[in-house]
């Protein structure tokens, strides 16, 4: 849905004229130097209680005079003023609002352009890593590929420049592993190992040359646990083979002790 261009108005004040008030002001600064200059410094005596309360109650009176006048001086001078202000922040919360209002607009319009352009540029990274896709977890993603300003061009070559270097990693952990492997007989795996990928190079060396060793040692308490079992077995089956040995050794000797006894008995009948 279109709309026409909004024209909108330059809101000024073109005229602000202060407030005309005719008063005896003069005659009250006078009246006020002289009651200063007649107070100033005095103090109360007991010959001076009745003027002094007379001359209080006049006094009150007065600023009690001052203050109404005052008040209805600025309750009528300000009285347009204060509607002007009121309408004109009435209509500052409601510009603000359609503002506002305007701006989440562009938001979300912007939002569905990003959307559509990842799309986009999710299309051109599978393309990238066509060869090994299973590089992509690897690839840091940008948030600026997303921007207006970054063209398809940039991110392609940004992109193209990361899958790079990640197969170049990728080849030299797999060198790295060939090496170990050669030394041990349970073989190091690329999957065991792919974490290495976010790391330095001299960090994968030391990584794979720490693993290569730890199975070494085991390979070698594996080796070692397994002669122990074999020699003991060996010692088991020699035990066992004496002990046979002492069984027919009894089984003789009982044998000729009936034959003996047999003997006896019928050289006796």
């Amino acid at each position: 849905m279109g709309t026409q261009e909004l024209q909108v108005i330059e809101f000024e004040v073109t005229e602000l004229v202060p407030a005309k008030v005719s008063s005896n002001i003069n005659d009250l600064k006078n009246f006020m130097k002289i009651v200063k200059q007649k107070y100033e410094g005095w103090i109360v005596t007991e010959d001076d209680i009745d003027i002094a309360k007379s001359e209080r109650t006049k006094l009150n009176k007065l600023e009690k005079k001052i203050s109404d006048e005052r008040k209805k001086i600025q309750k009528k001078a300000n009285a347009d003023i204060e509607i002007l202000i009121d309408t004109l922040k009435t209509y500052e919360k409601e510009v603000k609002g359609i503002s506002n209002f305007i701006g989440e607009q562009l938001k979300g319009y912007d939002e569905k352009i990003r959307e559509k352009k990842k799309v986009e540029v999710q299309k051109k990274i599978n393309n990238i890593f066509t060869r090994n896709p299973g590089l992509k977890i690897f690839l840091e993603w940008n948030d600026k590929w997303l921007d207006k300003s970054f063209t398809f061009k940039k991110i392609e070559n940004e992109v193209q420049k990361q899958y790079d270097e990640l197969e170049k990693k990728q080849d030299f952990i797999n060198s790295q592993i060939a090496k170990a492997n050669s030394e041990i007989e349970f073989m190091i795996t690329f999957e065991s190992m792919k974490f290495l990928m976010t790391e330095d190079y001299n960090v994968i060396t030391e990584k794979i040359e720490s693993k290569k060793n730890e199975i070494k040692q085991t390979e070698a308490n594996l080796r070692q646990k397994a002669e122990e079992e074999k020699q003991r077995a060996i010692e088991e089956a020699e035990i066992q083979k004496q002990k046979e040995i002492e069984e027919i050794k009894k089984q003789q000797v009982v044998q000729i002790e009936l034959q003996n006894m047999e003997t006896t008995k019928k050289e006796k009948y």
